[in-house]
C-alpha cells in the first residue's frame, strides 16, 4: 500500500524494487520558521561587537570573568546564528529497504550517516517532547512553531536496545512539519514492519510524552 504524502510535502520518493528513498529538501529559512532566531543571533552578535571593542580599547587589561563572560555570550550568540542555518538548509535522505534503514542527513555546517537493521529498531514515532530527550531547555524555544504554540515535532527511532543511545532513542528532523514527519514515519513503519511504540513503553502507562495523533 502507497501512503499519500500530505499536502505542502517537499519529499521526493523513488521506489526501485523493495527499496524506497525519499529525499527531504531542506526547509528554508522561511518554511522552517529559523529566520526570527536568526536575526536574533545578528542583533546580538552586533552588541557583543560593541562590548568586546569596549573591553579591547580600554587602558587595562579586562578583568579574567569579564572575558569569560564575553565567551559565553558569544558563544550563545553564534549558535543562534548557526545553528537555525543549519536546521534550516539541511537535507535528509531516507534508504528503506525490507531489512535496513540507512538515512544521511547534511547541512552547510556537517553531515551525518545513520544505519540500522530491521532487528536494532523497536519502534518508529513522531513526538512533540520525548521522556528520554537530553537537551538543554532554550533549544526548545529555539524549535518553538508559532503557529500551535508547541515545541515543533520530531522523528524518534527506538531502539531495540534502550541503551545503545541516550535513552533508546534518537531524536532526528526537529522543526520540521509534522504531516510530513508523521507520513515518513508511517512509511518506513510499514517497509520495515514495525510497531509505532516500542514494547517497554507500551507496557509502562508512566510515559507522559505528547504523541502526535
Amino acid at each position: 500500500m502507497t501512503l499519500e504524502q500530505p499536502d505542502g510535502c517537499n519529499a521526493k520518493v523513488e521506489r526501485c524494487g523493495q527499496t524506497t528513498t525519499i529525499t527531504l529538501e531542506p526547509t528554508g529559512l522561511i518554511r522552517g520558521y529559523t529566520l526570527p532566531r536568526i536575526v536574533t543571533g545578528v542583533i546580538l552578535c552586533g552588541f557583543l561587537i560593541w562590548m568586546t571593542r569596549g573591553a579591547l580599547v580600554s587602558h587595562h587589561s579586562p578583568p579574567v570573568l569579564e572575558v569569560i563572560f564575553l565567551l559565553a555570550l558569544w558563544a550563545v550568540a553564534l549558535s543562534l546564528v548557526l545553528v537555525p542555518i543549519q536546521l534550516a538548509l539541511r537535507k535528509a535522505v531516507f534508504v528503506v529497504t525490507p531489512d535496513t534503514l540507512a538515512v544521511t542527513i547534511a547541512g552547510p555546517l556537517h553531515r551525518r550517516r545513520y544505519r540500522w537493521a530491521r532487528g536494532e529498531l523497536a519502534a518508529v514515532d513522531v513526538e512533540r517532547f520525548g521522556p528520554y530527550l537530553r537537551t538543554f531547555t532554550w533549544k526548545f524555544s529555539l524549535f518553538q512553531d508559532p503557529r500551535h504554540g508547541y515545541c515543533a515535532a520530531q522523528l524518534c527511532l527506538y531502539s531495540t536496545s534502550r541503551f545503545r543511545w541516550t535513552g533508546g532513542i534518537k531524536q532526528m528532523l526537529t522543526g520540521r512539519d509534522s504531516s510530513e514527519l508523521k507520513w515518513l514515519a508511517s512509511v518506513i513503519r510499514q517497509t520495515l514492519e514495525v510497531p509505532q511504540e516500542p514494547p517497554w513503553l507500551a507496557k509502562n502507562q508512566t510515559n507522559t510524552s505528547p504523541r502526535l495523533q
